[in-house]
């Protein structure tokens, strides 16, 4: 399955072709780009310069299937779809992993990984950051779940289960990827891993914006900017376009001045930057900035980086990729003013909306909504799937019930 186009029989009026090489997942920019316009959820990280760049960086040792699906010669739907294969903890109950690669991101269970999986995914990984994914389908339509699963019918000796991350709690698209796999006798669990992340409607003007927030927040926020200043002169410089390099230069310095880079630290998932992620963010940054849709902000202290961040952009929504500190100031500064120039500089250039990548603090903060996101995962009917099935499906229930014992306990909801 190495070729560049392999076709696929009609399901229901639609065919399917699949996008296998580099060359041709680039050939294809300007349908995806139309078809994820008209899709009601228009993350950021599902444009066609991501998934590109993704590739680039990670596609080592895995196999591309963009499925395209037409009817009557029309696309009508994207599958951004990935197979990896790895030697894994199964079943894992570490809800942080994609990947068998991202193994090299987590403190445990590594000394477990005994048990051979090959998974069919969305392309993320805990090195890109990554919680939201999902079908381009404009239109939901049975048709379409229904030829990408026939799609990995035909292909079930390529792979053993299918896990399907980010997708939109609100959206058809978890409901319609259980019903698909149920219809052809496959093993779909319950609903998941759920992830809520939140982004900020900033539609109108800054004071529409702040209206939006309490009256304690906006105090709050305010007199932390002003103790900033009672340490030095604060400025906030921007870079886009040509400058966008020089702007990942001083993210990266500060990436190694930042906790997240210190070994001592003993977290549970570790995303030190390596080459290779350097060079993954600074070719994303740089397909972005072609057109003007990445930043890198820089909070300095008397001239001195602080904290940045680094913004990808597509349309009017604004997306925060990775954020940087420096430790060593931490407990006299705070990204407080970043984040303020952040809101008011995305609204100056156009953006009614940001969506925050991650669950942090500053997000919490400034965001005004949130959606959760969640994760279905699938076991087709062949032999060694179906062990894995019912091991998977086995290792849950028994944690279910831990839980629900240690609700018991300390008389919560599990107490009658």
């Amino acid at each position: 399955m190495s070729a560049a186009h392999d076709a696929g029989e009609p399901a229901a009026g639609v065919t399917v072709e699949r996008i296998g090489s580099a060359e041709a997942l680039e050939a294809l920019g300007p349908e995806w780009e139309r078809l994820q316009d008209a899709t009601p959820w228009k993350h950021v990280l599902l444009d066609h310069r991501w998934m590109c760049a993704w590739w680039r960086a990670f596609g080592a040792g895995k196999q591309l299937h963009v499925l395209v699906l037409r009817r009557g010669g029309e696309v009508v739907g994207i599958a951004p779809m990935i197979v990896s294969r790895g030697w894994e903890a199964f079943p894992d109950r570490d809800t942080r992993f994609h990947l068998a690669e991202d193994y090299a991101h987590m403190a445990g269970s590594r000394w477990r990984r005994c048990v051979p999986i090959r998974r069919v995914s969305f392309p993320i990984n805990i090195a890109c950051h990554n919680e939201r994914a999902h079908f381009l389908f404009p239109v939901e339509s049975e048709a379409l779940y229904a030829a990408v699963f026939d799609y990995w019918r035909e292909r079930r000796g390529e792979w053993d289960l299918m896990v399907l991350e980010g997708l939109p709690r609100e959206s058809a698209q978890h409901a319609a990827v259980a019903a698909s796999a149920r219809e052809r006798d496959w093993r779909a669990l319950p609903q998941g891993r759920t992830v809520e992340l939140f982004s900020a409607d900033i539609a109108g003007t800054m004071d529409d914006y702040l209206a939006s927030r309490s009256r304690h927040f906006r105090k709050r926020q305010r007199r932390a900017v002003r103790a900033n200043e009672d340490h030095g002169r604060i400025a906030t410089e921007e870079y886009r376009g040509e400058r966008i390099g020089a702007g990942l230069d001083q993210l990266f310095e500060l990436e190694r001045r930042s906790w997240k880079a210190d070994p001592q630290q003993g977290r549970a998932v570790s995303l030190t930057l390596d080459d290779r992620m350097r060079a993954f963010l600074r070719d994303v940054a740089g397909a972005f900035a072609r057109s003007d849709d990445a930043q890198v902000l820089v909070m300095t202290c008397d001239g001195a980086p602080f904290a940045g961040v680094l913004a990808l952009g597509r349309q009017t929504t604004l997306l925060t990729l990775v954020t940087y500190m420096d430790e060593a100031r931490s407990e006299q500064l705070t990204t407080a003013t970043l984040w303020w120039d952040f809101v008011e500089r995305a609204l100056a250039a156009g953006y009614d909306r940001i969506d925050f990548n991650g669950n942090t603090v500053a997000a919490q903060k400034l965001s005004n909504a949130s959606d959760v996101y969640v994760r279905r995962t699938v076991f087709h009917d062949g032999p060694y799937a179906r062990v894995l099935g019912a091991a998977k499906a086995g290792a849950t229930w028994i944690s279910s019930r831990r839980r629900a014992g240690r609700e018991r306990r300390k008389g919560g909801p599990g107490d009658a």
